[in-house]
């Protein structure tokens, strides 16, 4: 499926494998020459930083070189949302935290301001 996955998204964002290789090479600093890439579309799969430096350079999550059936992609946009409720849930936690203390200290000012 990586292969497959790999080659497809290349070609959409309309990059070689000359190209993308030295992309590679500029983001993990890995020596990756264009034979690497056309043996990963092959079925050779590479070491997991370089499939997340791929993912990246190609603008796509990395579960997408895997797998971007309307069933994973769903299941995707459910976990971001899930991770975006839990983020909002503890921001307004953190505020509500941060205006006590506040609430707290010009309490404390106050009692200072009166002796």
């Amino acid at each position: 499926m990586f292969s497959k996955q790999l080659k497809k998204y290349r070609i959409k964002r309309n990059i070689k494998q000359s190209s993308l290789a030295e992309q590679i090479y500029n983001k993990t600093g890995i020596c990756v020459k264009d034979v690497n890439i056309s043996s990963w579309e092959r079925g050779v799969n590479p070491k997991i930083e370089i499939i997340e430096a791929i993912a990246e350079i190609l603008d796509i999550p990395v579960q997408y070189l895997f797998d971007d059936s309307d069933k994973a992609i769903n299941k995707i946009l459910q976990d971001r949302y899930e991770d975006v409720f839990k983020y909002r849930k503890n921001l307004k936690n953190i505020n509500s935290i941060i205006k006590k203390v506040l609430f707290d200290f010009t309490t404390i000012e106050e009692l200072s301001d009166i002796k």
